[in-house]
């Protein structure tokens, strides 16, 4: 390989999947491994040729200590080496991941994205090359995934992009040699208590021991199975219109004749069905869509208790899948989560962090999923709930239901009242993504800030 063919490799791959545009802002998730460096010198590389205003993204996850303090040195002084703006994020994976149930994987990957997510840029750019890649394929597919979490990671996401999926690990340390550029190893790749370390370290080295191209291979398989999933999801939708009723948010029947259908898109309904009622499609696999089916062929007033509270009745000429009277209680619309300082759970696997902090001239967080309030403006306690008939938010020069703010902001009938969002009694004040009151806006005369940064549900790496 030369330099010449890594960056021809790379350009086409960005250039094939549209990543960039003109103009655009990227914060890059710099962690001082090879891959990330390497991402680094690509998008350093492109800076000119697309205009794009860089900035480093860099995270200390409180695992490590001074092989952290390294980590964030050397980044730090690559960034001031070729002037680009450096930020760091320092947070205690470990205590965040006890508090909320998580493994310490996911608790990183959500410190991580959240640190992106103030970035406030256009894109967000990742590290993940073609052997991170085949792990997802190989451990989505150990645990009993469908099409979809065999497809591994996307080459784009919404704003975030991977412009290394396309090359390996192997081939990323091969070109900063060629480069003479350098990288530090981080200690945790080589701890295999880590699911994916297990897979990385023991798994794909037995195959690629069996096949040198093993990895190639997989991301090739992976490539072919997006192509079909985007066929499925297609057809899948005209399944779904017509054989598929939603009753509310809590709610759906399918008709029995959906077994006419072809047997793959008639699961991949199934499965639609399950993640749109849930709120998010992570850990629903093949048993679940299979509980479903089974019930197609049995007696009416079987049932299957499937994942996320959900339950799967057969009822004569449909199967009914709905939530649980324990599930229903918690999305009720008369449920009322007092808003306090620190994480607030909110049914549906939604989290809302919350701290209020004396107003000293920052600069307003104005982010799709952050938010700042004028905390004295407040009447009567703000809570989270869901929406409720006749509820009205503020905008310039007036107010609107929320019910057709919703409706603009392209929510599905079937979610609508599932929806959490910010109220001060009748008064909603931020539907999380999609509309702020004005009513709440900072002034001059503002004391007290309120920050409400809202995560919706985890549906995926």
């Amino acid at each position: 390989m030369t330099k010449y063919s890594f960056e021809e490799r790379t350009d086409n791959y960005i250039k094939e999947n549209a990543m960039l545009k003109q103009g655009d802002s990227i914060a890059a998730g710099i962690s001082g491994g090879a891959d990330s460096v390497c991402l680094f010198f690509v998008l350093l590389r492109l800076k000119e040729k697309y205009g794009l205003k860089l900035k480093v993204i860099h995270v200390m996850h409180g695992i490590r200590g001074d092989e952290a303090e390294r980590d964030k040195d050397f980044v730090k002084a690559l960034c001031k080496r070729h002037n680009v703006p450096f930020f760091c994020k320092k947070a205690d994976v470990p205590a965040l991941a006890k508090d909320r149930g998580m493994s310490v994987e996911e608790a990183g990957r959500y410190v991580r994205y959240e640190a992106f997510e103030e970035a406030g840029c256009d894109v967000t750019a990742v590290a993940h090359n073609a052997n991170d890649l085949a792990e997802t394929v190989l451990f989505n597919l150990i645990r009993g995934s469908m099409v979809t979490g065999l497809c591994g990671i996307q080459p784009v996401n919404g704003r975030i992009i991977r412009p290394l999926l396309c090359v390996t690990r192997e081939e990323i340390e091969e070109y900063l040699t060629l480069c003479d550029e350098k990288w530090i190893n981080d200690s945790t790749n080589y701890d295999n208590e880590y699911s994916r370390n297990k897979i990385r370290n023991i798994i794909l080295k037995t195959a690629k021991e069996i096949n040198a191209g093993a990895i190639d291979h997989i991301t090739r398989t992976a490539g072919e199975l997006r192509k079909i999933d985007a066929y499925l999801e297609k057809n899948t939708g005209d399944a779904k219109r017509k054989y598929v009723i939603f009753r509310d948010d809590l709610s759906a029947q399918i008709r029995t004749e959906a077994t006419e259908l072809e047997e793959i898109i008639f699961e991949r309904m199934i499965y639609d069905v399950i993640a749109g009622l849930g709120g998010r499609k992570k850990d629903i696999t093949a048993a679940h869509v299979n509980m479903v089916r089974e019930l197609f062929y049995g007696i009416s007033g079987k049932k299957a208790d499937l994942i996320y509270g959900l339950q799967a009745e057969r009822s004569f000429d449909c199967i009914i899948i709905r939530r649980t009277d324990k599930e229903q209680k918690e999305a009720s619309a008369d449920d009322e989560i007092m808003l306090k300082e620190g994480i607030l759970k909110l049914p549906g696997g939604c989290e809302a962090y919350v701290r209020v902090f004396d107003n000293e001239g920052e600069d307003i967080e104005n982010l799709s999923y952050t938010k700042w309030f004028d905390y004295d403006k407040i009447k009567y306690g703000a809570v989270f709930r869901t929406r409720r008939a006749g509820d009205r938010i503020t905008i310039k020069n007036g107010s609107k239901k929320v019910k057709d703010v919703l409706i603009e902001g392209k929510v599905p009938a079937h979610i609508r009242d599932s929806i959490y969002m910010l109220a001060d009694g009748d008064e909603i004040m931020w539907v999380p993504g999609i509309r702020y009151s004005e009513s709440y806006r900072i002034d001059r005369e503002t004391k007290k800030i309120l920050e409400v940064i809202f995560k919706e549900a985890e549906d995926g790496r």
